[in-house]
């Protein structure tokens, strides 16, 4: 699975803007530069990213902003810890400010939104006697619903619940920046699970491992991050330079591209209406509530 440190990694890579080298050196808050001890100035990398790529299994796949470099000996060092330190012959990649690392993440998130939204379930409501109302819960009370399924029947296992798709519901803005509340117009049957279906922008990411949603293909991930960067050039040298110009031109063209060689997955839509012996709609042509899913 993708993460930030491959995104931010790839985008970086395509936009020219990283150096790789190799350390003689590292511990879990510094590292040293074996090529350029004397080739750069002091704080030159300060408030860039610094990759660890490769060397030991316990630092691989970690990104840091570096807050301070060091030119009369080539060390980085990190503004957090790194796991644990690693082989003396570790293989790192370091940028400039040019791109800070706090902004790169933000436009990574931004970037995931972009591609988004997305198709998420919930299980974590069950249904209850005498009850038709019911609270989502803070952390999905804000999302957009579109398909509600109550497990086919008591006992149903955990693997094959026997989900029934249900049209008999509302969902019920509360207060402002309250829960939200599903509403059914009936008593649906008791101790059932309820299966909501919602979707979401892609959720923040911050951290070196913070998975990126498998939906989407890694080379997209990348390839969205890089225009947004090139955009943030490009408004940073109010379109004078004619390279960034053309290179974001480019690279919107490889996003569309991207996006049709990979697509994300979205189920099929199914429509909120019943109607009676639809099979494409209910996935067959039982009444919400008909035996043996009615109320026991």
């Amino acid at each position: 699975m993708a993460n930030l440190f491959d995104m931010m990694f790839q985008a970086h890579t395509k936009m020219g803007t990283i150096r790789i080298d190799t350390s003689t050196a590292i511990s879990s808050v510094e590292i040293n530069s074996q090529t350029y001890s004397s080739a750069h100035s002091d704080d030159q990398f300060n408030n860039g990213s610094l990759f660890l790529i490769a060397g030991s299994t316990l630092t691989d796949g970690q990104v840091r902003r570096i807050s301070d470099y060091d030119a009369s000996s080539g060390q980085f060092t990190f503004s957090s810890n790194v796991t644990s330190g690693g082989s003396t012959a570790t293989t790192f990649g370091y940028t400039t400010p040019e791109f800070p690392h706090e902004l790169v993440v933000e436009l990574a998130n931004m970037s995931l939104q972009s591609i988004g939204p997305f198709t998420y379930t919930n299980r974590d409501l069950g249904t209850s006697a005498n009850q038709t109302v019911y609270s989502f819960g803070s952390t999905i009370y804000h999302k957009n619903f579109h398909q509600v399924d109550i497990m086919g029947r008591v006992g149903s296992s955990t693997d094959n619940p026997e989900w029934d798709t249900v049209y008999n519901w509302n969902v019920i803005p509360s207060t402002r920046g309250g829960q939200n509340l599903l509403v059914f117009d009936q008593q649906p049957p008791i101790n059932r699970d309820i299966q909501i279906w919602f979707s979401q922008q892609h959720g923040r990411v911050q951290m070196s491992t913070s998975g990126i949603d498998e939906r989407i293909h890694p080379e997209l991930a990348a390839l969205v991050l890089t225009e947004k960067m090139y955009e943030y050039r490009n408004s940073q040298n109010r379109g004078s330079v004619e390279f960034d110009l053309q290179r974001w031109n480019d690279a919107k063209r490889q996003v569309q591209e991207a996006k049709v060689r990979w697509p994300v997955y979205s189920p099929k839509s199914k429509p909120k209406l019943f109607v009676a012996g639809d099979g494409e709609a209910r996935g067959g042509d039982r009444l919400p509530w008909a035996p043996p899913y009615g109320p026991s």
